[in-house]
């Protein structure tokens, strides 16, 4: 698999001031591309910060993989997130980097469909984006997962 960043859309919002950045990746898999939508925060405290907030207001992840950035850092999924408080399920992954060029914790958000809820023109990025920074300004106690 090759990964590659193709767009970058950088947002400090007033409302709560905290910097996050929209990075759009591109996915290649046996000539196939798949561009996903991945919200990154910084600065942190640690690239897990994200995933600390949803164990604490979520619980329990469903799986854990090696990260896709770094092999010590955890890529953290919650399959059935009901994220927004409504009785839809939303797909999260969850992971981060903790390098000499790059520091950062991130997350991407999933339809039960797959559907990329973050990208450009989705009706709910708006809702999700601040829903996100809520979590990530009230994570609570730092968890190594």
């Amino acid at each position: 698999m090759v990964v590659s960043c193709t767009f970058t859309q950088e947002a400090v919002t007033p409302k709560y001031d905290i910097r996050y950045t929209l990075v759009e990746r591109a996915y290649v898999e046996d000539n196939d591309t798949t561009y996903v939508t991945e919200m990154q925060f910084e600065p942190i405290a640690s690239a897990t910060d994200i995933q600390s907030a949803f164990f604490n207001n979520f619980g329990e992840w469903d799986a854990r993989y090696e990260g896709k950035y770094n092999p010590l850092i955890n890529q953290v999924i919650w399959e059935r997130c009901k994220l927004l408080g409504t009785h839809e399920e939303f797909y999260i992954i969850t992971d981060g980097e903790e390098s000499a060029t790059e520091y950062f914790s991130a997350v991407m958000v999933f339809d039960q469909n797959g559907n990329d809820l973050l990208k450009e023109g989705s009706p709910l990025r708006g809702a999700l984006t601040e829903r996100l920074i809520v979590l990530m300004l009230n994570k609570g106690p730092h968890r190594n997962l």
